[in-house]
């Protein structure tokens, strides 16, 4: 087919745009890692030559204060007890020096004392049988026995601490059905079957639906809120757990879509209105009646990734003003001030023209020149990572700035991801949930099992008197 010469030109400049625009798109791939991007740790490269580089490429920075626990730090030395529980007395027969046999008379009556903290002997299954005595009404003719207690509903049949000891192992120390099994066989030597376990854990779940409830109400009206979500194999399918948490609760739900529609459904945040803080998913960005604050941690790492792959001159400016403005901040929170409306202004304009350098150094893509007849027309150019995150920074920079004008926002959006963490931890172990019912029931447990932990609660008696029926209360506002 003949081909006219400025159609050939054309092809000719199109494709190597397009060959350009995809090794930088893979070189960027290859390039990013943890340090500059969301990627987890375990997806970097391993090697002594990586680890010099993560050292070198780090974000954090050094204190200034020696290793170790510091001045006024309380320590956790074991303490001797007031009344053991057992005292074993030690008389001397020989004398360490001369090795001659010691009388009564030798003896002088005083005592050096030393403890041992040791676990008793391997517990065992008590069996406590319950017998609920038979009666004949006399009036009404009614036979019938006594109640039983709460929970005691089969003929034989595990009691809640041992209930409680399964659920501890299986959705707090995430231990997998063999071990489990593998645990109680050695140290009890009682059968226990995944099913058994199950069991356990679906009278929780079913008990903690109205806590659920109770805890969704309470994150509502909460000031701050940081929410995130993650990917979880459900079925051998995609689906995402999303998290709403604060320092003293967290709610975790499990759907099947990523975005508004599954927000809605798990009813948190369409009807929050404080300040929440998340790393601007544009789903999050559609709830505006509450405000936004974004998570400048995952800016750091934005930033020393355009500077690192593109040579940005106003990526390092603007990580050196976020870090400064922070530690500002725990200048004044040390104090027990406020920065005033001069000291924000000034580092709103210093913000603002760093911004405009950024814009300066990334020029929008000219517009593409009309196709030739014929052709279709072509979309619009890509901006690059550079230039959207300038933007970024330009159009959500209350958002971003937030932390630094109201203390009650931090910087980072740390609280969920270190929630989600050990949710992704059980995916690693199971790899996947075998049903969706599953993947919920985990959720709902870890919500009361993380909410009791960050509330300073003991988390397995929490699971006890949960599984009894009793689950703790949420404090109030």
């Amino acid at each position: 087919m003949k081909v006219e010469r400025h159609q050939r030109e054309e092809l000719e400049r199109i494709s190597k745009k397009e060959l350009i625009d995809y090794v930088m798109k893979l070189e960027e791939q290859i390039t990013r890692d943890s340090l500059n991007s969301s990627k987890p740790p375990s997806s970097d490269k391993a090697g002594a030559r990586e680890k010099r580089k993560r050292k070198d490429r780090s974000l954090r920075v050094s204190s200034g204060r020696k290793p170790g626990g510091q001045k006024g730090h309380p320590g956790a030395t074991l303490q001797a007890a007031g009344e053991p529980d057992s005292e074993i007395p030690l008389k001397a027969e020989h004398c360490e020096f001369c090795h001659e046999q010691l009388s009564d008379k030798d003896l002088t009556g005083e005592c050096i004392s030393r403890q041992v903290f040791d676990l008793p002997e391997p517990p065992r299954l008590e069996c406590t049988q319950y017998n609920a005595s038979g009666y004949c009404c006399s009036k009404c003719g009614c036979i019938g026995h006594a109640e039983f207690p709460r929970g005691v509903s089969a003929p034989v049949q595990y009691g809640s601490r041992m209930g409680a000891w399964l659920i501890y192992m299986k959705d707090e120390l995430l231990l997998p059905y063999n071990r489990i099994e593998t645990f109680f066989k050695d140290l009890l030597d009682v059968p226990v079957s995944p099913a058994t376990i199950d069991l356990a854990r679906e009278r929780l779940y079913q008990n903690l639906e109205s806590w659920e409830e109770k805890l969704i109400r309470k994150l509502i009206g909460e000031d701050v809120l940081g929410a995130d979500e993650s990917g979880l194999r459900v079925k051998k399918e995609l689906y995402w757990l999303h998290v709403a948490s604060t320092e003293t609760l967290t709610f975790f739900g499990v759907h099947k879509r990523r975005g508004k529609e599954a927000m809605d459904e798990l009813g948190i945040l369409p009807h929050f209105r404080g300040w929440m803080i998340h790393d601007c998913l544009a789903a999050y960005n559609l709830y505006e009646e509450c405000r936004h604050g974004l998570c400048n941690q995952h800016h750091l790492r934005d930033l020393k990734a355009v500077n690192e792959l593109k040579g940005q001159c106003w990526a390092p400016k603007m990580a050196e003003l976020l870090q400064a403005m922070l530690h500002l901040r725990h200048e004044h929170e040390g104090k027990g001030s406020r920065p005033d409306d001069a000291e924000i202004q000034k580092r709103r304009r210093e913000y603002d023209g760093i911004v405009k350098h950024g814009e300066e150094e990334n020029p929008l893509p000219p517009r593409p020149d009309p196709p030739p007849k014929g052709r279709k027309k072509r979309g619009r150019p890509k901006k690059g990572k550079a230039r959207n995150l300038v933007e970024r920074f330009r159009d959500k920079a209350s958002s971003i700035l937030a932390f630094f004008e109201d203390f009650r926002v931090p910087f980072t959006n740390n609280q969920p991801e270190q929630d989600i963490r050990m949710v992704k931890v059980q995916q690693k172990v199971s790899g996947c949930f075998r049903s969706e019912k599953g993947a919920k029931r985990f959720a709902r447990i870890r919500s009361y099992n993380s909410t009791m932990r960050k509330l300073k609660r003991n988390v397995f008696e929490a699971i006890k008197v949960a599984y009894e029926g009793n689950p703790h209360e949420l404090p109030r506002s």
